[in-house]
């Protein structure tokens, strides 16, 4: 092999994969192997954690290299696996979305005509055209069942007597032309890859997805200047311009900023700790390469080696003090070295029926035990955020009484622990500059990614931005009229010059994108009547209330009618916007004593959120949970196919699975495919016919096709399913040849 790439979904070029570039991405024990000559390719080989550009080694970007034959493979990375130093990876050729096309019948025609007639019966609107061409035949041909298109265009080569291959034209980051060449004899040897009628996929003795076929890939153009990637000089971008800016601390250590000492706690001193932010501002030097070298050179064991990066990342999203996190995971884990319930529980975080987690028993009671090392830094920073900063526990003294009580440990083992981290990276409480907070309670650290992120401070996670903004939207709307209306609960009270209350917070709502379809602009009752988590908004503790919740005070439901009842939008925690009849229109004010009493909270309900926070999920019966997948799927209906796709916008068959069964609050921790639901890997369990029911899986259409069922295979209600490029996601009375059906276990 030589000249590897990472590409990304789009064939951008994000990084090298080479020993000899200092700065690439490095690889050791790699095996590839092919089942037949110049054919379908497997890559196996290990990624060490020596760089933050292996954050793109990833599962769905492409690898791709030039082969003994001098030709251009493309491979997709179908598994990586995070090892404590090294990421595994395995690699298939890159697969086509050909095979989960269902074709019709074709009947004979009038006359005898070419093979492109019968080809590009099934071609249209994949995205696929014919190359060229070879064959000279006309033949009058009948197809009389439906197939997939693989299949179809197989048994086509075998009437006309031709082989054919897939050539993905690519012109980097562009999109690709997709095309099928038609040829009289074997394409063999070096002039390209081939898949001919009696070579098949099966025969190869690997965990290889029996939807991939071979392609061939040229690639054309000079190289473009792509995060991670060279440029045309040969230096390597920078990868800084993706990171969210956030203030640094003006004053530090400086003899800590070529590399943090090793912790030590003699003569620590306990009023200086009591005072550190945790929210505090980082020296401008502690960067996670920095992270990584402290960690290789004292707890050169430690699973969070390799991941400076993303320690970073995370705390500048969620506006806290990488020194908070290094000094508590000092204490509970050291650095993740020792458990505390889930292996990458490193803040030992206990679980409860709203985690997101899967849980696991220690000692005398449930931890959570996040799967990946990525979503165990990402839950104990949201934790830290939503339950300490945002509720007041701001200096670590007032954060360590409420996180571990004094009745519960000896803090002082807490205390000089964090005072000899903060020491070591060279932090100092007398620093007042303060990070700001760019993430959401909605947050979910299970698929939490900053990959994408960009230096003007805003998430990555468009489904977070998307609701953010929202909110945003919704106090503008107050901010906008503040001192500029009149109050009146008359029937002017509709605007654009006079509003009460409620009829404020219903047009904020609709303004924002909250409540589309008003007619009529309610009240305080109608407010208490939207409670919900699939309604407008759900209730929270008082003291969790922030910038964008909601208020209802006063009487509760039909209690508050008519001038029994106040509502209007938190600003923080003690500030209010709201049309009020003391200042006769919108102002700002203290909530205490100008909010009304008894105060009730609540938080707008993210309509964009990927999976639910509250975690009522994970302690339903498994029965609730199929059920709620079921819908989570029928949901999705009239959304367009696109191989690969796993959601929100677009799926392929096995994607819309993922989604739904995931959403539903099972656990599919890997890219399910036909193949690894009919092998049964976990939470795949296959039943009889006379089994199956509403929310089991049928595979179908020779094995190449999943879907899910709506109810008992004979009772005719069919399939929600994610069916062609050309359908998008349906539901079909018909099972499409099945031949084996699925539960998915919890």
């Amino acid at each position: 092999m030589k000249h590897i790439e990472i590409l990304d979904r789009s064939f951008r070029r994000l990084a090298f994969i080479d020993n000899d570039l200092e700065e690439g991405i490095h690889f050791v024990d790699d095996n590839l192997s092919t089942s037949i000559e110049s054919g379908v390719y497997i890559l196996e080989m290990e990624i060490p954690k020596d760089t933050p550009l292996t954050r793109h080694v990833t599962e769905g970007n492409y690898i791709t290299f030039i082969n003994r034959n001098n030709l251009r493979v493309l491979l997709t990375i179908t598994k990586a696996t995070d090892n404590r130093n090294t990421i595994s990876i395995y690699c298939e050729d890159t697969s086509l979305n050909l095979i989960n096309k269902v074709v019709g019948k074709i009947e004979e025609p009038a006359q005898p005509q070419n093979i492109d007639f019968y080809i590009n019966h099934g071609l249209e609107n994949t995205g696929w055209s014919i190359g060229f061409n070879e064959s000279k035949k006309k033949k009058k041909l009948e197809f009389s069942g439906n197939e997939t298109l693989l299949a179809r265009i197989r048994n086509i080569a075998k009437e006309f007597e031709v082989e054919f291959y897939f050539e993905v034209d690519l012109e980097n980051g562009k999109n690709p032309d997709f095309l099928l060449h038609v040829v009289e004899s074997r394409i063999e040897g070096s002039k390209g890859f081939r898949i001919s009628s009696d070579d098949s996929l099966d025969t190869i003795e690997r965990e290889i997805n029996l939807d991939n076929i071979v392609t061939k890939l040229i690639v054309r153009g000079a190289s473009i200047k792509e995060e991670g990637t060279t440029s045309g000089s040969g230096s390597l971008i920078t990868e800084d311009k993706k990171k969210i800016k956030q203030p640094t601390a003006v004053n530090f250590d400086s003899s800590k900023s070529s590399g943090a000492t090793a912790i030590s706690t003699s003569n620590w001193n306990r009023a200086w700790v009591d005072k550190f932010n945790m929210n505090a501002a980082d020296p401008h030097y502690v960067t996670g390469a920095y992270i990584d070298n402290f960690l290789r050179t004292y707890y050169s064991d430690s699973p969070l080696i390799g991941h400076g990066s993303t320690i970073k990342e995370m705390s500048d999203y969620f506006g806290i003090s990488v020194g908070a996190a290094m000094g508590v995971w000092a204490k509970e884990t050291t650095f993740g070295r020792a458990s505390c319930g889930g292996r990458y529980n490193f803040g030992c975080i206990m679980w409860t029926s709203s985690s997101p987690f899967p849980k696991k028993w220690a000692n005398d009671r449930n931890w959570i035990d996040p799967p990946t090392i990525k979503s165990g830094i990402a839950a104990w920073f949201k934790l830290l955020r939503y339950n300490y900063i945002e509720t007041g526990q701001v200096k670590y003294k007032d954060f360590l009484n409420k996180y571990s009580p004094a009745f519960e440990n000896s803090q002082d083992t807490f205390k000089n622990l964090m005072w000899g981290a903060l020491k070591s990276f060279g932090y100092d409480t007398t620093d007042t500059v303060k990070k700001s907070n760019y993430s959401s309670s909605n947050d979910n650290p299970l698929t939490l990614d900053l990959s994408a992120n960009t230096g003007n401070n805003t998430s990555s996670n468009s489904m977070t931005t998307k609701h953010n903004e929202m909110i945003e939207k919704l106090i503008k709307w107050f901010q906008d009229r503040k001192g500029k209306v009149g109050y009146s609960m008359s029937s002017a009270r509709s605007g654009p010059n006079y509003y009460d209350c409620s009829s404020a917070v219903y047009s904020a709502l609709k303004y924002a994108g909250f409540k589309t379809k008003i007619n009529y602009l309610g009240s305080t009752v109608s407010l208490w009547e939207d409670i919900g988590p699939n309604l407008l908004m759900t209730e929270i503790p008082r003291n969790q209330a922030r910038r964008g919740d909601l208020f209802l005070a006063g009487g509760r439901g039909a209690a508050s009618a008519g001038a029994n009842g106040h509502t209007g939008v938190f600003l923080d925690n003690n500030t209010i916007i709201h049309c009020n009849y003391a200042d006769n229109g919108i102002s700002v004010t203290p909530q205490q004593g100008r909010s009304g009493s008894p105060i009730y909270c609540f938080r707008l309900n993210n309509k964009f959120a990927d999976v639910s926070i509250g975690g009522h999920i994970s302690n339903m019966p498994t029965s609730s949970k199929t059920e709620l997948a079921v819908q989570e799927a029928l949901k999705q209906v009239g959304k367009p196919y696109v191989y690969g796709a796993v959601g929100p916008n677009s799926f392929d068959c096995s994607g819309l699975v993922i989604y739904a069964y995931n959403r539903a609050g099972f656990n599919i921790g890997h890219r399910a495919t036909t193949y690894t639901i009919a092998q049964q890997k976990s939470p795949f369990k296959k039943i009889s016919e006379s089994e199956a029911r509403r929310g089991d899986l049928v595979i179908c259409v020779g094995g190449s096709h999943v879907a899910i069922l709506l109810d008992k295979p004979s009772s005719g209600k069919g399939v929600v399913h994610a069916a062609t490029p050309q359908l998008g996601v349906i539901t079909q009375k018909s099972l499409m040849g099945p031949i084996g059906y699925y539960r998915v276990t919890d």
